[in-house]
């Protein structure tokens, strides 16, 4: 029986043997991530049970931590602008820089088309059409890995 605690100190602990900056806050992303809990749920009961096929998926994700892999690339997801993207290996991270651009964007936009080329995760124009009521908009890019589901 591995706990919700035990597997955090263990992950906790290959990070930071692995000399991985932040490797604390990374083992608990990877944890919450994987298990879809809260700070508060974990607080509330660090005993709870979690399941051997559980663990393995994350230490899994921890070895690939160990190994400078993005955190973003193991979990398969990024916030940007308040909302949750999809990355994977081959696709540019969002990255919170980039927000300013958005919100720049987001003052001239309204009821604009608007074409983002090198669209990657696409991160810039669904924000957009999300929170600046764009008229119409289409984003393009040579890359496979980006334009797959």
């Amino acid at each position: 029986m591995i706990t919700i605690q035990e597997a955090f100190q263990t992950g906790r602990k290959e990070l930071l043997d692995s000399n991985i900056e932040n490797g604390e806050h990374d083992a608990w992303l990877l944890l919450s991530s994987l298990l879809r809990i809260s700070k508060v749920e974990y607080l509330l009961d660090p005993l709870k049970e979690v399941s051997l096929k559980d663990y393995d998926l994350y230490l899994e994700g921890i070895k690939k931590r160990c190994r400078h892999i993005p955190l973003q690339y193991i979990t398969g997801e990024q916030e940007f602008m308040g909302l949750n993207f999809r990355v994977r290996e081959g696709v540019l991270i969002p990255r919170q820089d980039t927000e300013i651009l958005v919100m720049e964007a987001l003052k001239v936009s309204e009821g604009k088309r608007v074409l983002d080329i090198c669209t990657g995760s696409g991160c810039i124009l669904l924000s957009l059409a999300r929170l600046g009521g764009i008229e119409h908009g289409t984003g393009v890019d040579i890359s496979e890995a980006a334009l797959e589901k």
